[in-house]
């Protein structure tokens, strides 16, 4: 835990990462997450990350169709799934949890599963996963893999069980939007080519402190000895 102190008090300030762009989805449904994806495909994002499961609603077909169509016309969009069963015997999961087909077969996968050494501190990412007689990425490992091939092949060669995540800051330590990246003009859009687009739950609004929904402590925390929302 003594990387706790260097991480938030001793680490000399980061620059922000403009290769990444983060979509707080906040309270916006699902079809609004497949018309951003579809106003922003044509831009040419390098790759698409969506850290939620797309449930269908039989109650709503059009937003689901809407999905599917912005899935498909971006083509190069990863999902999470999820590992379920651990077996301590076998060393393996026993099974894989995916978006259904509709959604998933236009898409490529990585496992969201957060696996950590202290309770709710994250400070490692199991790259690979066994599940039943296969594998399966994390989520960020294969969103890296659709952003540089070969870089994440040179990462995974290393086969290490885990490794040790170097951060470099909160949220605004990235490109961030919280506002329906939709409505942004086709020139306003143009930021996005090449770059790594993650849509996910960052709260409420960016900076929300208060919704600990899907949310973990870092070392980043500036009250490294205790823990605090902030």
């Amino acid at each position: 835990k003594l990387t706790d102190i260097v991480y938030s008090k001793l680490r000399p300030e980061q620059p922000i990462d403009t290769n990444i762009v983060l979509i707080n989805t906040g309270e916006f449904p699902k079809k609004k997450i497949g018309e951003m994806i579809l106003a922003i495909a044509p831009h040419g994002p390098k790759v698409i990350g969506i850290d939620h499961f797309l449930l269908l609603n039989s109650q709503d077909p059009e937003s689901d169709s809407i999905v599917a169509k912005a899935l498909a016309t971006a083509g190069n969009v990863t999902l999470v799934s999820k590992l379920t069963g651990w077996n301590e015997d076998a060393g393996r999961w026993d099974s894989l949890i995916h978006s259904p087909q509709v959604f998933s077969q236009y898409t490529q996968s990585g496992f969201a599963n957060v696996i950590t050494q202290d309770f709710r501190t994250v400070r490692i990412v199991t790259p690979v996963e066994s599940v039943g007689s296969t594998h399966e990425v994390s989520f960020p490992v294969q969103v890296t893999r659709g952003f540089d091939s070969a870089a994440t092949q040179n990462f995974l060669k290393r086969n290490n069980k885990s490794e040790i995540i170097n951060y470099r800051g909160n949220w605004n330590y990235f490109l961030a939007a919280d506002t329906d990246i939709g409505s942004y003009s086709p020139e306003e859009l143009e930021f996005l080519r090449g770059k790594i687009v993650l849509f996910g739950y960052l709260g409420r609004y960016l900076g929300d402190t208060l919704s600990l929904e899907d949310k973990f402590f870092t070392p980043m925390n500036p009250q490294y000895a205790g823990h605090t929302d902030r």
